[in-house]
């Protein structure tokens, strides 16, 4: 689903490490990209994805942008283990795609963001086609334009699509 944000990045930088659960996605994203790295990791096995992102960063550097779009799994917490893996006592960023219903405040509050990490995060929302008299869920193009312009924009929080009125999710 973040496929061309992975691209766009890909064009902006030196070098990309993508994380995926499944082979074939990754190779979407690795066909024709010389400077991505793609690393098979399921981000539920937290020990697998700290051991996958340090050994990526020994390889390639550390990270300087991270976008990460991990779902909540009781007893675990993805998003802190990716943000200890980072060995960047530099300033980086960290963009934390979450669903439209996520309490962001929440979330920010739960978090131990190392102070060198400019932390922001991306709500996905719906979209209403007033013509048709319908919502819809974001589609991937969406998802990924709007993570883009969060990059640029830098915010520290950004909603793509919208998240009211509620009763008119899809």
């Amino acid at each position: 689903m973040l496929r061309d944000a992975t691209l766009w990045v890909a064009n902006q930088a030196r070098f990309v490490s993508v994380i995926g659960r499944t082979e074939e996605k990754m190779e979407q994203v690795t066909r024709d990209q010389s400077n991505v790295n793609a690393i098979l990791a399921d981000y539920k096995n937290e020990k697998q994805l700290m051991s996958k992102l340090q050994e990526a960063q020994k390889l390639y550097g550390s990270f300087d942008l991270v976008v990460a779009w991990v779902h909540n799994i009781p007893g675990k917490d993805p998003l802190s283990v990716i943000m200890k893996s980072v060995n960047n006592n530099n300033e980086w960023s960290l963009f934390h795609v979450t669903g439209s219903s996520a309490d962001l405040e929440e979330i920010r509050a739960s978090l131990e963001v190392p102070s060198y990490c400019r932390y922001s995060q991306v709500q996905l929302g719906f979209m209403v086609d007033e013509s048709l008299n319908r919502s819809r869920w974001l589609t991937h193009n969406e998802i990924s334009k709007g993570v883009i312009d969060a990059i640029n924009k830098q915010k520290d929080q950004y909603i793509i699509g919208q998240l009211e009125p509620w009763d008119q999710r899809p």
